[in-house]
């Protein structure tokens, strides 16, 4: 008898196995971790949105597992799709690795501030990050550690300038020039300096000095030539911008500023025709379709009975500039007056 009662406790207790294998589980989403500003997905599959409305902008959720099917609805196999983690570059890590390894520098000259190797470390490493403002501060150190330095002193003054800090560039650069009068490429930034400030006086005279150093430099014939006009020196204005062409044809802004000048000394002819040729290269250029407006609605009034032709050309470039840009009253006003006069 107990032989049986064993055997019949073992029975029952196999049953309750097979019973409780065949109950199915609950479908509820696992997440591996979950950050509060993160949706979770629905337990309920016929509401559940499409994957896409899930995501957050900028990461991607996680996968929960597939939930249980009845073995008695025939599928195939269903495998749970795996999250792809971000690229990570080598460029990525070296990025990081020199932060951290400019952290460090800097808390080092925390407690040694003249410490010249930590310093030039240091700076090579805001200029492969590209950290202008912290490579200013570093190069400062380093002037005032090598005043002497001349090459340390140019950089200085052109991070000074990549950063718009013109006034304190002056005098890096004024010491460079000094020492080496024959310093086309710091007499070149000085002037780029002066003429950012409004310093016209000096600017023109140190554009002077860089033309002495370098007679065939376009841009900087150009440069004083902006200064010239400024200062309403249009006949100088215009040899400028003319030798500026004359070394690099096709200069749209260089052009330009050349009508501007012919136009002031009243030659509306030949500062229509400086800009005639560039049209076909710069067709919808609003600028140059505004200028060539006005160069030529004045000729047209110079003598309306036999420059008919000039309205109708004017109010040809006021139309392509407002096909561009339809905002613009003034052409606006004189694409009005121009089609009155064609008419």
């Amino acid at each position: 008898m107990k032989t049986l009662a064993l055997f019949v406790v073992a029975c029952l207790g196999l049953l309750a196995l097979i019973v409780w294998q065949l109950k199915p589980t609950s479908r509820e989403t696992v997440f591996e971790s979950e950050s509060p500003a993160r949706k979770t997905l629905p337990t309920d599959d016929t509401d559940a949105p499409a994957h896409d409305e899930l995501e957050e902008p900028g990461e991607k959720q996680l996968v929960s597992p597939a939930a249980p099917i009845p073995q008695s609805a025939p599928v195939e196999p269903q495998v749970a799709p795996t999250t792809r983690s971000a690229v990570h570059w080598a460029s990525d890590d070296a990025q990081r690795q020199a932060k951290e390894r400019f952290i460090e520098l800097r808390d080092t000259l925390v407690d040694d501030p003249h410490n010249e190797a930590v310093l030039e470390t240091a700076l090579e490493l805001a200029r492969r990050l590209e950290w202008h403002n912290e490579a200013r501060d570093l190069l400062v150190r380093l002037v005032r550690l090598r005043g002497d330095d001349l090459a340390l002193r140019f950089e200085l003054a052109t991070q000074l300038m990549r950063l718009e800090r013109w006034l304190e560039a002056i005098p890096q650069l004024r010491s460079i020039v000094e020492a080496q009068p024959g310093n086309a490429r710091a007499w070149y930034n000085l002037a780029i300096a002066h003429q950012a400030l409004g310093h016209l006086r000096d600017a023109r005279l140190t554009w002077t000095r860089v033309l002495e150093l370098m007679p065939e430099n376009p841009d900087a014939h150009a440069h004083r030539g902006e200064v010239l006009l400024d200062l309403r020196a249009w006949d100088q204005a215009v040899a400028d911008f003319e030798t500026s062409l004359h070394l690099e044809p096709g200069s749209l802004d260089t052009a330009m500023n050349l009508s501007l000048a012919l136009t002031k000394l009243d030659q509306l002819v030949e500062a229509r025709d400086t800009l005639l040729p560039l049209l076909d290269q710069h067709p919808n250029h609003v600028p140059l379709l505004n200028r060539l407006a006005e160069i030529t609605w004045m000729l047209y009034e110079q003598n309306p009975a036999t420059n008919q032709a000039m309205a109708k050309e004017t109010l040809d470039y006021c139309t392509r500039s407002l096909a561009v840009n339809s905002n613009q009253p003034k052409i606006n006003s004189l694409r009005d007056r121009a089609l009155q006069a064609a008419n």
